[in-house]
């Protein structure tokens, strides 16, 4: 696959969108909320260590801030030092400086947990709202961490305390003139494909096999060709390509074609 090496935008943009849909029938969308899982899961320490549930452990914090949360577990050992650089660090560190670190940590929980929270809220407003919209041209949904040669190594599907929630949302939607009209109008440059408001990754497929990626949050994307006609066209229309043209199909396959 052939490396996007400059963002399409406006124009530009439009105009590979609407080559992708011509040249594939399926788009993928990636709803992932891994960032949040994680989050919880050390929430979950602390509200085990204090031997709180989550709402009895907000108010806690609502009531004393972090005072009696540093108090309570501050003096164990294990707790937060699972992370090779903790363990390093304490190494090298006071009983005193160690428990800094702890108070640290448990800050940056703290304050990540309620910025992650509402985040996912409003994300999964958002989500479930796109859903509805494009529910007719649904081919797949599925939730393992795999898609396009893309993966996360996050432990775990389903998203904790959230009634069932998976972490990742993996659709594949029939191309259509309302799909295409999405992809449109929902922004004006690729990277824009990114939560609360939308979802990340867009990848297109032909008969279940990958033809285009994107990594939206790291602004990266592929395509694959098959000629240099291609090349020249998608040149014509402003995207910039890896100079040297290189056929490449991609064999990694998705779905059943017959579900196209």
């Amino acid at each position: 696959m052939l490396e996007i090496i400059e963002e399409p935008k406006g124009r530009t943009y439009i105009k590979l969108i609407k080559y992708l849909c011509e040249n594939n029938n399926a788009v993928m969308f990636i709803n992932r909320t891994d960032s949040v899982a994680r989050i919880l899961k050390d929430f979950d320490i602390i509200c085990n260590e204090m031997k709180m549930n989550e709402e009895q452990l907000i108010n806690e914090y609502k009531t004393n801030k972090l005072k009696n949360i540093f108090n309570r577990i501050r003096y164990n050992k294990e707790i937060f030092i699972v992370e090779d650089w903790i363990k390093e660090r304490c190494m090298e560190q006071s009983k005193e400086e160690i428990i800094k670190i702890k108070q640290d940590i448990i800050k940056m929980i703290f304050e990540n947990y309620f910025k992650n929270k509402k985040e996912y809220n409003i994300q999964k407003l958002n989500i479930d709202k796109i859903k509805t919209r494009l529910k007719p041209y649904l081919l797949e949904e599925r939730h393992n961490p795999e898609w396009c040669g893309s993966s996360s190594d996050f432990d775990g599907t389903e998203l904790p305390k959230y009634r069932n929630d998976y972490i990742y949302d993996i659709c594949v939607y029939r191309i259509s003139k309302e799909v295409e009209d999405f992809l449109t109008q929902s922004v004006n440059r690729l990277y824009g494909w990114n939560p609360p408001y939308l979802p990340q990754d867009i990848c297109f497929l032909k008969n279940g096999y990958c033809q285009f990626k994107s990594i939206t949050h790291e602004d990266i994307a592929y395509i694959n060709l098959k000629s240099k006609e291609e090349y020249n066209h998608l040149d014509s229309i402003g995207v910039k390509l890896q100079q040297e043209y290189e056929g490449c199909y991609n064999n990694n396959y998705y779905f059943k074609k017959e579900d196209l």
